[in-house]
């Protein structure tokens, strides 16, 4: 597999991960993930239709909804672990290894990588 492809599944996987830890509709969102060689960290923040300028922080969503809070810190160790896998595929084919990235995405489904 090439790595576009590779990576390309990559960003699939953490968007449906991302859309499964939302427990509302939404309009956009913009996913961070901090990888280094020592750890890191990833969190994302995202809008509703109906407050398209007030967006809401990730990690206060178990605190905020009644949501399963063991399932939803499993899906966050999930979004780690596939940003890590990413930062890996990079490394693999011999590129510069990032420190962080975003992935912004709308809810027809267009992604832009930062």
């Amino acid at each position: 597999m090439s790595m576009e492809n590779e990576m390309n599944q990559i960003y699939r996987n953490i968007a449906e991960t991302v859309n499964e830890m939302i427990p509302e509709e939404w309009n956009i969102l913009y996913f961070y993930a901090q990888i280094s060689e020592t750890g890191g960290g990833t969190y994302f923040f995202y809008n509703t239709p109906e407050e398209v300028q007030d967006f809401k922080y990730s990690l206060e969503i178990p605190f905020n909804y009644s949501i399963d809070k063991e399932q939803y810190t499993t899906k966050d160790r999930t979004l780690f672990e596939l940003s890590d896998k990413l930062r890996r595929i990079v490394i693999n084919h011999e590129q510069e290894p990032w420190y962080s990235f975003i992935l912004a995405l709308d809810n027809n489904g267009k992604f832009k990588v930062h």
